[in-house]
């Protein structure tokens, strides 16, 4: 089973594309993306069976995506709820990471992030802090969004 964990910037992008793709250029969070990624994004996802988040980063999501008008915010809301069960959440307690020395630098979620991927669940992000730091520890499963080739 080919299995992917999602950042949170990541995961924001496939549901404000889901929902309209014209909001990715919009979304005040988003913004910086344009279709073209969102295209790379869902053809990278086709490729795998699986999409793992933990509990951190469904929370940045969730708070990312109520900074749009409220009928949009909603509208965004809803397609998380919908995406949610299909998406495998791994736990990582904080305390098993909370001694880290990337802990302080990089916070809670992404040092539980680092706590969940590996050889077996590689990582897509676009957090470079995040992507470096992973880079160290596990240099064949994690991937910077922002390199990959667009055609």
């Amino acid at each position: 089973m080919r299995r992917l964990m999602l950042d949170a910037n990541l995961l924001l992008l496939w549901i404000v594309g889901t929902l309209d793709r014209s909001l990715v250029a919009r979304h005040k969070r988003t913004c910086h993306f344009r279709t073209r990624d969102f295209d790379v994004l869902l053809g990278l996802l086709a490729r795998v069976d699986q999409i793992v988040v933990t509990p951190g980063i469904l929370t940045e999501c969730s708070n990312l995506l109520r900074q749009a008008p409220n009928v949009t915010a909603d509208r965004l809301m809803a397609v998380l709820a919908q995406l949610v069960a299909s998406l495998d959440e791994q736990y990582v307690p904080a305390a098993s990471v909370s001694g880290a020395a990337h802990f302080c630098r990089l916070g809670l979620t992404d040092a539980t992030i680092l706590g969940a991927i590996g050889d077996e669940l590689p990582l897509l992000t676009t957090d470079v802090a995040l992507y470096t730091e992973a880079s160290r520890v596990y240099p064949n499963a994690v991937f910077n969004f922002d390199y990959l080739p667009r055609l």
